[in-house]
């Protein structure tokens, strides 16, 4: 008989493992219906993920299959190392491919057609995105943990390594829709440049969202989100290849 294969991190148990992890994220305190509450144990790394209790994980993980407390400390050997490859897991979601932010990139492919529809289209697309992304709870991890993440260099490298190849996607996008439309940029902007303008924009009203909750409902921030990336846009542009 074939020896049993060695326990894996990233083997059928160990995903089982790491997705319930991550349904657990989602469901604690990054979700929007648990705004402004904290987790008592914020003083070990990360602090805004410590709260997550292996048992809720076993109890999780059990519903898919075959999970047991030996298995899980087969694979890591304490709560700390599980952790850390618990947020790699989700900030780059492995779990589920079709929440991960780059999806917009086919809504953006079928729009923008016409030059005249340029602007218009803009604004479909970034209420569109914002809404989306203030509606998943995943959105707010990295905002999150990024404090804390530079501590962890094997974290850094596997989210940097992620976060690299959707930028270049989002910047191949931003490039092609320009050529394609026959736009042009002004001096001082590139398409790096304005793609790291569009993420800060995206951070800093996520974080606004998150920190003024009461004083702007989402569909109003998503508005106000729409009207700064068209004004970036605008702005951006040489005035001879804007829409009227």
């Amino acid at each position: 008989m074939a020896p049993r294969p060695a326990a894996s991190r990233t083997d059928e148990t160990a995903v089982r493992f790491l997705s319930a992890a991550a349904q657990l994220i989602d469901r604690g305190f990054l979700s929007v219906e648990q705004r402004g509450r904290h987790p008592a144990n914020a003083l070990k790394f990360p602090a805004s993920i410590h709260w997550l209790r292996i048992e809720d994980v076993l109890r999780v993980a059990a519903a898919s299959g075959q999970a047991s407390r030996k298995s899980f400390h087969n694979r890591w050997p304490d709560k700390d190392s599980f952790i850390r490859d618990a947020i790699v897991y989700a900030m780059c979601y492995q779990d589920a491919p079709d929440r991960d932010p780059n999806v917009y990139l086919a809504a953006a492919d079928g729009l923008f057609r016409d030059p005249d529809r340029f602007l218009e289209d803009t604004w479909d697309f970034s209420i569109a995105m914002f809404t989306g992304l203030l509606q998943d709870p995943r959105t707010f991890l990295m905002i999150h943990l990024t404090p804390s993440i530079a501590h962890y260099p094997e974290i850094q490298r596997a989210v940097d390594a992620s976060m690299h190849e959707a930028r270049e996607l989002w910047r191949a996008t931003y490039a092609g829709l320009i050529l394609r439309l026959g736009l042009r940029l002004r001096d001082g902007w590139t398409v790096t440049s304005l793609d790291l303008t569009f993420q800060a924009l995206i951070d800093g009203f996520l974080i606004c969202d998150r920190a003024r909750a009461t004083l702007m409902d989402q569909g109003a921030t998503a508005e106000l989100f729409a009207r700064a990336v068209c004004a970036v846009v605008s702005g951006a542009l040489e005035p001879d290849t804007q829409p009227l």
